[in-house]
């Protein structure tokens, strides 16, 4: 094993028992799952089934000795046979072999869940069989053909990066763990389509903190389980490129900069989430802390041992005096302007309209610091208390003191919010547009020709 990705490997052993220590505080043994809280989404509250219990699971096989011996061993596969009790087998059912994602939910309002399942699964049962009980052993036998349905009924435009690819991971580990090429067929197909639409297009979930590392894990588990060395090279390629883009516009702290398709205000304002982890475990820069809420899917990062490019990872770590990173969407009609130095990165995007999850930043400032404020964002509140987010114009310059974006933030009032406004009047119609966190706001200066050219301060609750 060469020293970089041995390197690769240590980061990623000392992240599981972060991460599994992390878990230790919200695994609840009597439902053998995991508990949520969700502010945003109050059915996403309780017991999950479909993200966070699964990479528990496979922490504890991993982990196992700890303590009493086979005692995480045993809890672990506990989990995986009660996730695949959520399992849909209502036959005629337009969701049959997908999952409930929340045990309190009484039909598959998220298709999404198998998508995040079948890598996971298909690993435990391929890359830890000393670790499983015969019984868990028979039940993932009988989910996998299930779970291949439950995948084909939710196949998604290719468009959808992260989802798709998950799907393409999942398929190709299938037809690793039931021994059929003909699903692995259907994969080259499907990455075909994908391949061809992106060229024309452009990559849709583009720089995004959170589902770009998603998409990666999808490629990085097909690549895995490919046996099809044409195959496996044509991955690579691909991951080679979305790594490089990751490095270029990442800040040395691991601080994603640029302009994201898709990102949470978490990402914005504190730049810790997904893209920081990846870029820790593949890049070695520093590792974001992990507290009692972090997501245990980080796990995901230490499963296969695909590597960057020496020149990615030093591109990750050192910036040049200045760049500039100018890209496009076509169908999206979205411009993008990145411009870069070792000391900060300013990012700005042109974009007609975006929903309102995970939005993202209309302007982002990034500096290469340790310290708690380490990003200046213009971005789309995501509370879900307002209309989805306005239609944002801007423009990216170069002057002799340094870089100016400046836009026109725009919402067009339409038929529809206007009758939800005579409805409800609780109802919210204006856009909301963060700069941060409140704590770490202590005035704001505006100078603008609508104040007669003069600037007005604000202070605290004024």
């Amino acid at each position: 094993m060469n020293t970089t990705l041995l390197a690769q490997k240590q980061r990623g052993a000392v992240l599981r028992d972060r991460l599994r220590k992390s878990g230790d505080t919200r695994y609840h043994p009597p439902e053998a799952l995991l508990q949520s809280l969700s502010p945003f989404f109050p059915r996403f509250t309780g017991y999950t089934v479909a993200q966070q219990s699964l990479p528990y699971a496979l922490l504890l096989l991993h982990s196992d000795d700890r303590t009493y011996g086979i005692d995480d061993a045993i809890e672990g596969n506990r989990i995986i046979r009660r996730i695949l009790e959520f399992q849909d087998l209502l036959e005629g059912s337009e969701t049959f072999g997908n999952f409930f994602w929340m045990t309190h939910w009484d039909r598959v309002k998220d298709r999404n869940a198998v998508s995040f399942l079948t890598i996971g699964l298909v690993y435990a049962y391929l890359a830890l069989p000393d670790k499983l009980e015969p019984e868990t052993r028979q039940s993932l036998e009988a989910a996998f053909p299930n779970i291949l349905k439950g995948i084909r009924n939710h196949k998604v435009r290719w468009q959808y990066t992260n989802i798709f690819f998950l799907n393409l991971g999942g398929l190709v580990a299938l037809s690793r763990v039931m021994d059929d090429d003909s699903i692995h067929k259907e994969v080259v197909s499907d990455f075909d389509a994908w391949l061809k639409g992106t060229s024309l297009d452009g990559f849709h979930e583009f720089n995004s903190p959170t589902y770009t590392p998603v998409t990666l894990f999808g490629m990085e588990a097909a690549w895995h389980y490919t046996q099809n060395d044409t195959f496996k090279r044509r991955l690579c390629r691909t991951m080679d490129t979305i790594n490089y883009q990751l490095a270029l516009n990442i800040m040395p702290n691991g601080f994603l900069g640029g302009a994201p398709s898709r990102a949470y205000q978490g990402d914005a304002i504190q730049g810790t989430g997904f893209s920081a982890y990846h870029a820790h475990i593949k890049f070695g820069t520093p590792c974001p802390t992990v507290s009692e809420d972090t997501p245990l899917s980080y796990l995901n990062l230490t499963l296969f041992d695909y590597g960057p490019s020496k020149v990615t990872r030093q591109l990750a770590h050192t910036k040049p005096e200045l760049s500039v990173i100018q890209d496009r969407g076509v169908s999206l009609s979205s411009t993008r302007t990145h411009i870069l130095t070792p000391r900060f990165s300013l990012a700005s995007q042109s974009v007609d309209s975006i929903g309102g999850h995970s939005p993202p930043s209309y302007i982002l400032l990034v500096r290469d610091s340790d310290s708690r404020r380490r990003s200046v964002p213009f971005l789309p509140d995501e509370s879900f208390l307002h209309q989805p987010c306005a239609t944002f114009q801007s423009q990216q310059i170069q002057t002799p003191s340094g870089s100016v974006a400046f836009g026109r933030l725009h919402y067009e009032f339409g038929d529809t919010p206007r009758q939800k406004f005579l409805d409800d009047p609780t109802f919210q119609c204006e856009p909301h547009v963060l700069f941060g966190l409140r704590e770490d706001i202590t005035s704001i200066w505006v100078g603008n020709v609508h104040w007669g050219g003069e600037r007005d301060r604000f202070d605290g609750p004024q």
